[in-house]
């Protein structure tokens, strides 16, 4: 008994703790367009149907579009009233409601999958 005990308390962290995986062109389409990426206060990513985006910056809103590569690379033109238009390409990662952008091995922003 107390074996099995101390093998569910080994092995309960691993199996509550899903692995980031890279999310691929079907999957980006099927749960990321329309919903928010954000971090929960400094920025949100809407990616809308029509290769539009929407969300804010620091409190200003953001507009721009979106290109999706068949293997899934993101890739963005955002402006907001104060800044010039930024441009990026990068992959998503996800696990669960966690969102990671990355390029290559880098992390460049972590934020959390949202309806509104």
């Amino acid at each position: 008994m107390v074996l099995s005990l101390f093998m569910l308390t080994i092995t309960a962290p691993t199996h509550a703790a899903e692995k980031f995986h890279r999310m691929r062109a079907a999957e980006i389409r099927s749960v990321l367009v329309s919903k928010f990426v954000t971090d929960e206060s400094h920025w949100a990513d809407q990616f809308l149907a029509d290769g539009k985006m929407g969300g804010h910056q620091l409190g200003q809103a953001q507009t721009g579009t979106w290109t999706l590569s068949k293997s899934g690379e993101v890739c963005t033109v955002t402006k907001t009233k104060t800044k010039s238009p930024e441009s990026s390409c990068f992959e998503i990662w996800l696990s669960g409601d966690q969102v990671q952008y990355r390029n290559g091995d880098i992390l460049l922003s972590e934020g959390v999958l949202r309806n509104e």
